[in-house]
């Protein structure tokens, strides 16, 4: 485990400020804003009428004139916004997520390595180095995207980083939502496809182009996983066996969610599985504990594969189950080889972090240099470091109109730990377990 310590690390303010104005990182594709059109007020809609007597005293008006009064008010306001809907509200929304992105390194590239069927890379980048994006999907909570990692695969030196962005990390973007896991929602709500997987891929399309426009991340692939194919997956293993790190006790009729497992190693079933990675309640810190627990099932997961999975048509079997479960833009034989290639990485050379944050008035906000530092140790594919500068060209991750939490995102930095596979193993990670 190696801890960075970065509070003597400070950042000088002076020299900052200049820094805001740098261009943007080149190879960004920005997402443009859209205006948000403003209602009519209530005077607008309602008038200044009045209804007096020849007296000056006001008349008392029939119940059924106020109630027929309502009633054309509300339909007239239908009429009028459906009408707004269909002119402009819904092209300008639409017309501002990117539907079509596309990553630079295209599975269907004309130019492919006959070694790794892969394509062959742009000269700047590292070789043999890709980043994927893997999320995780719960269709019960508005298509809110709870597990977000970013997976960097160095192939030629066997190197494999893992960084999980926090669901509730505050961004400020084109719909004004508050944290980022309802970026991928945005994409998925206002596609104009008719399909459920048309609408997960522009859902998708609009997250990889957030990350990569403000994180300033390059996304090779990605995959999106939705609880179901998760069981799958696990079941189709035989389970996994982990060493649960305590009692989880927690149920959510809604969600059809029913989480009771005690301490210690077991085999998992899919649902289990499931249970233990998606429960947040038993922790203090929630979703950070969360994250923590996930590490712990990822590095089961990976040992059992390493020690259990030598027949190449048996990987190849299980790789099919996750392939026609998940949604991605790998190719069958992309999976198979990234598989085949996982399974000759040892354990302590996989390395996984929870991108640094701090909480601030009820908000996950990202810390500007310690953000840097992860992207640049764990996630750049370029052979040149990004740049402060560069990093958040958009200022999404934080505000100016909150002076607080900007000067926090752009000053304050924290200890973080970066986990190996193996040393997860050894129960190295703290919980902060509710009592």
């Amino acid at each position: 485990m190696n801890n960075i310590s970065n509070n003597d690390n400070r950042i000088n303010n002076a020299n900052e400020a200049q820094r805001f104005t740098s261009k943007p990182t080149k190879k960004i594709v920005h997402t443009n804003d859209a205006a948000r059109p403003v209602g009519a007020s209530r005077e607008e809609l309602l008038g200044q009428g009045t209804n007096k007597t020849k007296g000056g005293a006001r008349r008392k008006t029939p119940l059924w004139k106020k109630f027929l009064t309502v009633v054309i008010i509300i339909a007239s306001v239908c009429i009028v916004f459906s009408i707004m809907w269909s002119l402009f509200i819904k092209d300008a929304l639409l017309g501002a997520i990117d539907t079509h992105w596309e990553p630079t390194v295209s599975p269907t590239s004309e130019n492919i390595n006959s070694e790794t069927g892969l394509p062959v890379l742009d000269g700047d980048r590292r070789e043999k180095t890709f980043n994927f994006l893997v999320v995780g999907l719960n269709d019960d909570t508005g298509n809110n995207t709870d597990t977000i990692m970013l997976i960097n695969y160095d192939v030629a030196n066997g190197n494999i980083n893992v960084v999980q962005i926090p669901r509730d990390t505050y961004i400020d973007w084109t719909y004004s939502f508050s944290k980022i896991n309802s970026v991928f929602a945005a994409g998925y709500n206002y596609s104009d496809k008719s399909d459920k997987t048309g609408r997960r891929s522009d859902g998708m399309d609009e997250l990889c182009g957030f990350i990569e426009s403000n994180m300033c991340v390059k996304i090779d692939f990605y995959v999106l996983v939705d609880l179901e194919a998760f069981q799958d997956v696990v079941d189709a293993m035989g389970g996994v066996e982990v060493d649960v790190p305590c009692d989880m006790n927690y149920e959510d009729p809604e969600q059809n969610l029913y989480i009771h497992l005690k301490a210690g190693t077991q085999t998992l079933s899919g649902y289990d599985a499931m249970c233990m990675v998606r429960n947040r309640h038993t922790y203090a810190d929630a979703d950070l504990g969360r994250m923590n627990v996930q590490k712990i099932f990822i590095s089961a997961l990976l040992a059992q594969l390493k020690e259990n999975v030598t027949d190449p048509s048996v990987l190849s079997s299980l790789v099919q189950v996750g392939f026609n479960d998940v949604q991605t833009n790998l190719t069958f034989e992309n999976c198979v080889y990234f598989a085949t290639q996982v399974l000759k990485t040892d354990l302590a050379n996989v390395k996984m972090v929870t991108m640094p944050n701090e909480s601030y008035d009820g908000r996950i906000i990202m810390l500007k240099s310690d953000m840097l530092d992860v992207i640049n140790q764990c996630l750049n594919v370029y052979t040149e470091p990004l740049a402060f500068e560069e990093l958040d060209p958009n200022f999404a991750f934080t505000t100016t109109s909150y002076s607080g939490l900007h000067k926090a995102y752009l000053y304050d930095r924290v200890d973080y730990d970066i986990f190996g596979a193996d040393e997860v193993e050894e129960n190295s990670i703290h919980l902060n377990v509710m009592r």
